[in-house]
């Protein structure tokens, strides 16, 4: 069997490791894989990941550094002089190469995880062509936009099988998905990426993407609190992990110093993890903090609840909105506890890790090609 993945970018995110664990574990099961990759610039792999996917089996428009520069310059260009509002150069040259791709070759199944991966498929949907794909729901799609709803329209017709991976998802789309094509299968990791750090002055770590819906802007007001009280860095460290590095802009220039920005690979010792989001579905973080008995501090929107217990402390919502001060309550009591609590915290969160096995993950998507095509 041969797939395609198709992915808006790799790097460091929750559908990047999606992707990475995927692979891996399709590839054991000798199945043909090929990565799409939207955004080429956007294409390097943490090393812990390396041998997960092979450069080879990356598939962009371009893997020269100079045409990718060109391309990005006339769509700037297009776009600052007004040349025209519709056309944007970039996507068009991705589209083209992506139409072309798929007509020189030859794929049982291809499988998108994003709006600008289901936006390729329909576009090849208006050319004629036909393919069977499937799709994961990471939580793209907001039903609010007219734009949104008509490419749902266009997924929920003609996908083999869309899977859903929370229950915030599953109750918003269960009345305009055809339920023989909803699919119910949690995110898993082959290995454990952290080890947890129990000492006086706590580790906080947050990984995610420069949106903020992630709840940076409340992570940075919390840190900078904490800094006017002599708590930071006195009395804890902060670890961030962000492609992209202009997030440090958002923390007030005082505590920037303060603060460890790794771009592109992981840290080996945490204590707490951080992710006080707005919306999430199933966040990879948090099951790589599970895995690695690293307790975690969250909101409790999406699949969130279920995936670390109710008993498990959680940042309340004010207003659909992160409560920046019970963030900043919390964080405080975090610092204050004990070495001998935060290891029963660890061992806690750890009875959570059996909801998210690695061979059943991987199984179950295996099955689902395999039931798309027959179907």
């Amino acid at each position: 069997m041969k797939v395609l993945i198709i992915t808006d970018r790799l790097g460091i995110g929750g559908i990047q490791t999606f992707v990475y664990e995927l692979v891996k574990g399709l590839k054991k099961k000798n199945i043909e894989i090929k990565v799409y990759c939207i955004y080429p610039e956007l294409n390097s792999i943490p090393a812990v990941y390396s041998s997960y996917i092979n450069q080879n089996e990356i598939i962009s428009y371009s893997s020269s550094p100079i045409l990718i520069k060109i391309v990005n310059k006339i769509t700037t260009l297009i776009r600052k002089n007004n040349i025209s509002k519709k056309n944007n150069f970039r996507w068009y040259t991705i589209k083209k190469h992506f139409n072309k791709y798929i007509y020189n070759n030859s794929f049982d199944i291809v499988h998108s995880n994003s709006i600008l991966g289901d936006t390729l498929l329909q576009n090849l949907y208006y050319k004629g062509s036909r393919i069977y794909f499937v799709n994961t729901f990471h939580g793209q799609y907001k039903l609010d936009k007219d734009k949104h709803k008509k490419l749902l329209d266009f997924v929920l017709l003609n996908s083999k099988g869309v899977v859903l991976l929370s229950d915030t998802t599953l109750n918003t789309l269960a009345k305009i998905i055809p339920q023989q094509k909803i699919i119910r299968i949690n995110n898993a990791l082959s290995r454990r990426l952290y080890s947890f750090k129990n000492s006086p002055n706590p580790v906080f770590h947050m990984t995610a993407r420069l949106n903020m819906d992630k709840g940076w802007k409340e992570l940075a007001y919390s840190f900078y609190k904490l800094y006017k009280i002599n708590l930071f860095p006195q009395k804890c460290e902060l670890q961030i992990n962000c492609s992209d590095e202009s997030v440090m802009s958002v923390f007030d220039k005082k505590i920037r110093p303060f603060i460890k920005l790794n771009s592109k690979e992981l840290p080996e010792k945490i204590t707490f993890g951080l992710l006080p989001s707005y919306h999430e579905e199933m966040p990879f973080s948090i099951i790589e903090y599970i895995n690695s008995r690293i307790p975690v501090l969250t909101t409790p929107v999406g699949a969130l609840t279920k995936m670390l217990g109710k008993n498990n402390t959680f940042i309340k919502m004010k207003d659909n909105k992160v409560d920046k001060s019970n963030l900043l309550e919390n964080l405080i009591q975090l610092i204050n506890v004990s070495e001998k609590d935060r290891l029963k915290m660890s061992n806690k969160v750890y009875e959570n890790s059996s909801k998210f096995d690695y061979n059943k993950f991987i199984d179950s998507y295996y099955k689902m090609y395999y039931s798309a095509i027959d179907n």
